[in-house]
């Protein structure tokens, strides 16, 4: 009884607007995530740090091949 007399969202019509702006949001969200995980898994080079202190890249081996 409570959670009906103290729940906002029971008494107010649904904003449109509001809602397609979530949507999007996160629609954008997602889309930005998977973007990231795509350039991410396509990269074959990695950064190194020398003893000297220089940054290099250099290619990606797999220990499984050799």
């Amino acid at each position: 009884m409570l959670f009906r007399a103290i729940n906002y969202e029971l008494y107010v019509k649904p904003h449109k607007g509001i809602m397609l702006f979530g949507v999007m949001a996160m629609l954008t969200c997602s889309g930005y995530l998977l973007y990231m995980r795509y350039k991410h898994d396509g990269t074959a080079y990695y950064e190194s740090v020398e003893a000297d202190g220089n940054v290099t890249l250099k290619k990606k081996t797999s220990k499984w091949l050799d």
